[in-house]
């Protein structure tokens, strides 16, 4: 990938015959928004430097959008970084650097000596940085940032300056990325510490930069726009209606384990499944060569219909050797691996497959005859999977929840992988609004709202503690929240765990903003 490689061309050429039109009559010259058109991205650090590569990419930008349309380029500033990621003069070279990577001076005498006569871009000036779980918060100094800032402007009249990120998003579904050594995933929110929130708001930040800007070119500052009244909703209480390895179908068979991508799938979770025959009481020793992200190891009786939670092994864990004892005779081992987000950046970011990497052995003998299958959060997906959601949704609609105080299957299921589920009913358009689910009473999982993936929570980590839900995922009438719980519960200030027991239900609270953990990043001065 990120090469002249005629596979990967030909998915590149696909994908922007289809783009690239749509974007057209949106391009300035026709009278839209679009100034530019960025190709790659930071590619002067990637090890391919492939002069093909960029070349084709130009060339097909000027197939679709035509001779006029200005192609940009963004590396850091560096002379390197810029002969692999500018190599033609028709691109505009521009650099991205932030208040706290040090003096213009250097970023921009690197660029000028590059494109002599060209106007000199930061791209990307920071306002922040992405957070990743059990990290605290990254902030930047708003004063810092709008000295910086105020600086770059008045440095020359040739300096242009994009902020990143001016609005602050928020990674839904399952697009989050992650970084490597150690791996971290990136959190749901992508807010950036950015003057205008994930949710849209104008913050302090907002009105700073606001004035500071006015203030350069001497005019009144005008009033900052209203915010978007949110909405805290009723405390809607979840019951347990299904499990993320109950019911399975069946899977692809194979002698080892094979890589989620290689059944086609690219996102959330697969089981891999094994006969796995003991006795109660037995102690068990797995060993793993290599999981990617987190294998969830339990056991299973397939006649009584029992499953019991053992742990969680972690890609970054020291040894990927794991103890267990078993509770009841069982007939299967399950393994449910997540895949918690792709490394986004560094020449890892294409050998990233997810699943079990590697052969796994049960008391030093290697296991071997494997059924896969992907699990389906939501209709959506296109591969065979199992849909342990469908039986969630319909429980859940059902009257009073009856299905799921009364199967005694629910006696059976661990919480570890529990999908939870409650309904909040809206009655008029006037009730929609922006809000944020605020899941104090559960760890760590994912949250589902009306069949769409909203995100992941990491109460135990943070630093994000509440969830956006916009206006847009919610509906008038029944919606439907499902949190899939992939760790433990809270009730009463007291952890929860192993199995349920009938009946229980546990509260799933909004709020009307975001929160993060108190423990913040040391600002940078």
């Amino acid at each position: 990938m990120r090469t002249s490689d005629t596979n990967f061309m030909n998915a590149v050429a696909k994908w922007f015959g289809l783009l690239l039109p749509r974007l057209r009559p949106h391009l300035y010259e026709n009278g839209g928004p679009i100034i530019m058109i960025q190709i790659e991205n930071d590619y002067g650090d990637y090890p391919a430097c492939d002069r093909s590569y960029m070349a084709s990419l130009n060339s097909l930008i000027q197939k679709h959008l035509g001779q006029n349309v200005i192609v940009t380029t963004v590396d850091v500033g560096i002379k390197s970084a810029l002969r692999c990621g500018s190599p033609f003069s028709i691109n505009l070279a521009t650099i991205s650097f932030g208040p706290y990577d040090g003096d213009p001076d250097d970023k921009f005498t690197s660029l000028s000596e590059f494109q002599p006569d060209a106007p000199w871009v930061n791209s990307e000036y920071y306002t922040g940085w992405m957070d990743h779980w059990g990290f605290p918060h990254f902030y930047v100094s708003q004063k810092h940032f709008i000295d910086g800032l105020m600086k770059l402007m008045a440095y020359s009249p040739r300096v242009s300056v994009n902020i990143y990120m001016f609005h602050g998003g928020t990674n839904f579904g399952f697009w989050n990325g992650a970084i490597d050594r150690p791996y971290s995933a990136q959190s749901t929110s992508y807010d950036h510490n950015a003057p205008v929130s994930e949710a849209g708001d104008t913050t302090e930040f907002y009105r700073k930069l606001q004035q500071a800007l006015h203030q350069r070119k001497n005019i009144s500052v005008p009033e900052a726009p209203q915010n978007v009244t949110k909405r805290v909703y009723e405390t809607i209480k979840l019951r347990l209606v299904s499990h993320m390895v109950s019911h399975t179908a069946e899977g692809v068979s194979s002698k080892f384990p094979l890589s989620m991508e290689s059944l086609g799938q690219y996102e959330g979770f697969i089981l891999y499944r094994t006969p796995f025959y003991r006795t109660v009481g037995q102690s068990v020793r797995l060993k793993f060569k290599e999981i990617a992200d987190y294998a969830y190891i339990y056991t299973a009786n397939s006649a009584t219909g029992s499953i019991f939670f053992h742990g969680t092994v972690s890609r970054n864990d020291r040894s990927l050797v794991f103890f267990f004892k078993t509770e009841f005779n069982t007939t299967d081992l399950l393994i449910m691996i997540e895949n918690a987000g792709y490394i986004a950046y560094a020449t890892k970011t294409f050998k990233d497959t997810k699943g079990i990497r590697g052969p796994i052995s049960a008391d030093g003998k290697e296991i071997l005859g494997w059924s896969m299958l992907p699990i389906c959060l939501t209709p959506k997906n296109h591969w065979k999977c199992n849909q342990p959601m469908s039986q969630a949704v319909q429980s859940v609609m059902s009257a009073g929840l009856s299905p799921s105080t009364t199967n005694q299957e629910v006696m059976f299921w661990p919480i570890e992988g529990g999908i939870f589920a409650a309904t909040l009913n809206i009655s008029t358009p006037a009730e929609l609004a922006d809000t944020f689910v605020k899941p104090v009473n559960f760890t760590r999982g994912i949250l589902i709202v009306n069949d769409e993936v909203i995100g992941r929570y990491n109460q135990a980590l943070g630093p994000q503690l509440r969830v956006y839900l916009p206006k847009s995922a919610l509906r008038v009438g029944i919606n439907v929240f499902i949190v899939v719980e992939l760790d433990s519960l809270w009730l009463n200030g007291t952890m929860v765990g192993g199995p349920m027991f009938e009946g229980a239900a546990y509260p799933l609270e909004f709020d009307n903003q975001m929160h993060w953990h108190t423990k913040r990043r040391r600002p940078i001065h």
